[in-house]
C-alpha cells in the first residue's frame, strides 16, 4: 500500500471525523475516498470504512438519505478492479485514466441495474446484485 500525501490525509480524517467541507465531497469525493482507502487497505477494509465513512457523513449532514449502500459498493468494486488493471500510482494519474467514472458513471451504473431495483429501499440499504449484466470483476 502507498503512503498518502499530507492533503489526501487530511481528507480522509476531515470525512471520518465529520469536518469535512460539504462542497469537497461531490461525486469526484467519493471516487477519491474510494481510491485512497483502496490505497491504504486490502479491499475488504477498506470496502467497509467506505461505506460506514460515506453514510456517517452524510449523517452528519442530514441527507443521511442521499447514502445508497448498492451504489457506493458498486463503485468502490469498479475503482478497486481498474486499479489492479492499472498502474495508475496516484489518485490524478486514476482519474486520468478512467475519466468515464466521472463523465458516464451513470451509464456504467445502468449497464448493470435496472431502474427499478436501484429505486428500492432495500437496495438503498442492502448490497444488491446486479440484475442485468455482470461486471468483469463480479464473481
Amino acid at each position: 500500500m502507498l503512503n498518502l500525501s499530507p492533503q489526501e490525509t487530511l481528507f480522509i480524517t476531515q470525512l471520518e471525523d465529520c469536518t469535512l467541507p460539504a462542497e469537497q465531497f461531490d461525486h469526484v469525493g467519493h471516487l477519491k475516498l474510494a481510491f485512497l482507502q483502496l490505497q491504504r487497505f486490502e479491499q475488504e477494509v477498506a470496502m467497509q470504512r467506505i461505506l460506514d465513512g460515506i453514510k456517517r457523513y452524510a449523517t452528519s449532514l442530514g441527507a443521511a438519505q442521499k447514502y445508497h449502500k448498492t451504489l457506493s459498493w458498486f463503485m468502490v468494486k469498479e475503482i478497486a478492479w481498474r486499479m489492479t488493471e492499472q498502474a495508475c500510482i496516484n489518485w490524478s494519474d486514476f482519474l486520468a485514466a478512467n475519466s468515464d467514472l466521472l463523465e458516464n458513471s451513470q451509464k456504467l451504473v445502468h449497464r448493470h441495474y435496472s431502474e427499478s431495483l436501484l429505486a428500492t429501499d432495500w437496495a438503498r440499504v442492502n448490497i444488491a446484485e446486479p440484475d442485468k449484466s455482470k461486471p468483469e470483476w463480479y464473481v
